[in-house]
C-alpha cells in the first residue's frame, strides 16, 4: 500500500512542484532588456564581426552609459515634479544642472578618446527644457 501511494500521489506532486518552480527560475530571469543593454548588444556584434574598432567600441560604449544615466536621473527628476515634491523653478534649475554634467562628461569621454571634432553640442544630445 506504501508504494502504491508514493506512486500516485508523490510523484505527481513533486513533479508538479518541480516544474512551478522551474517556470518561476525562468521568468524571473527573463527580464525586460533596456535600450542600453540592446545598444550594448548591437556594438558587440559589431565589434565581433570587425566592423568596429575597439576605441570606437569604448567610446560609443561610454558615451552610452552616460546617457543612460541622463535618461534615469532626468526620470527621477520628472517623478518629483509629478508627485509635487519640487516645484517648478527647482526642476529646472536642477534639470539645467544635469545637462551642464551631462555635456562635461561626454566632453571627458571625447577627451579621453581624442574625439576633439565631437563636441556634445554637435550631436543631438541637447535637451531642451519645456516651460512648465
Amino acid at each position: 500500500m506504501q508504494s502504491i501511494q508514493l506512486i500516485n500521489v508523490i510523484l505527481p506532486l513533486a513533479t508538479i512542484i518541480t516544474l512551478s518552480a522551474s517556470v518561476l527560475v525562468y521568468r524571473s530571469r527573463k527580464t525586460k532588456e533596456t535600450d542600453y543593454e540592446k545598444e550594448m548588444k548591437k556594438l558587440r556584434q559589431l565589434l565581433l564581426k570587425g566592423k568596429l574598432d575597439r576605441k570606437t567600441f569604448l567610446h560609443i560604449r561610454d558615451n552610452l552609459k552616460v546617457e543612460d544615466l541622463f535618461a534615469d536621473e532626468t526620470q527621477r527628476l520628472d517623478n518629483l515634479l509629478e508627485q509635487k515634491n519640487i516645484d517648478s523653478e527647482t526642476y529646472r534649475r536642477m534639470k539645467t544642472i544635469l545637462k551642464m554634467r551631462f555635456n562635461e562628461r561626454l566632453e571627458k569621454i571625447n577627451l579621453k578618446y581624442n574625439y576633439l571634432n565631437s563636441s556634445p553640442e554637435s550631436k543631438s544630445h541637447d535637451i531642451t527644457l519645456t516651460k512648465i
